[in-house]
């Protein structure tokens, strides 16, 4: 058996937090659906950063 490092793919989307909502339930639905993850959320000022990644297939 030879083990194979998986290869990740990252999506980054940002929202104003003032002007912006942050992504609803159905957004991240179809996300999901297309294998996207979210591993992370920072926080800048008025920013909100959202991390995604999935498996390159």
């Amino acid at each position: 058996m030879v083990f194979v490092h998986p290869v990740w793919e990252y999506k980054h989307l940002v929202r104003q937090r003032l002007t912006e909502q942050p992504p609803e339930d159905a957004d991240l639905n179809v996300l999901g659906a297309d294998g996207w993850e979210l591993v992370g959320m920072f926080v800048e000022a008025d920013t909100l950063h959202f991390y995604l990644k999935r498996l390159v297939r």
